[in-house]
């Protein structure tokens, strides 16, 4: 009923009607999806369909004369884990070199082989941060920010560029250079 509703108001407005509504998502449906509505020859899989989604959404807003970020359209309001995995993702598709090893002590990935043992980690952190009266939830969200705003930053220095053309050696020394 509210995009009937909306829809009205907006043909009203003459800004557009229901009928062009519907041609737009379903463009966008076709267009963002070619696994599943164009040929069935081109398999993909699930990575390939992530890639090509990312590169249809870029492409969709060079055309519409937006700016492309890999990062800003990451919403803040997601919970702090959900939104620190994200920014991770996004930076490491792009070779982007936010590593665990920027923390005054070093991790070794080997011996975390098990949720398990990933869990009790996590588990452990958050106890210490309880102990500390600190909100972890406030400290992961405000960190990522950090991060956020670091590779935001790598992609306005890149200029035409997109971060994923740098080499990887022009990422790390773009990295390392900026504080935040």
């Amino acid at each position: 009923m509210q995009v009937l509703y909306h829809s009205d108001i907006a043909s009203d407005n003459s800004k557009f009607d229901f009928f062009e509504l519907c041609e737009y998502v379903r463009f966008k449906l076709i267009n963002r999806h070619p696994h599943v509505f164009k040929s069935k020859k081109n398999k993909m899989t699930s990575s390939d369909v992530v890639d090509n989604w990312e590169e249809i959404k870029k492409d969709e807003k060079l055309k519409n004369n937006k700016d492309y970020s890999l990062v800003s359209d990451i919403p803040d309001t997601l919970p702090s884990l959900s939104y620190a995995t994200s920014v991770i993702k996004k930076s490491k598709k792009a070779k982007i070199p936010v590593k665990y090893e920027e923390l005054d002590f070093n991790i070794d990935a080997k011996i975390f082989d098990s949720e398990e043992r990933l869990g009790k980690i996590l588990f452990s952190l958050v106890n210490l941060f309880a102990s500390k009266n600190i909100n972890p939830e406030l400290v992961l969200r405000n960190y990522t920010k950090k991060i956020k705003k670091k590779i935001l930053i790598m992609e306005k220095l890149s200029k035409d560029k997109s971060i994923s053309e740098l080499s990887q050696i022009q990422k790390e020394k773009m990295w390392s250079s900026i504080n935040c």
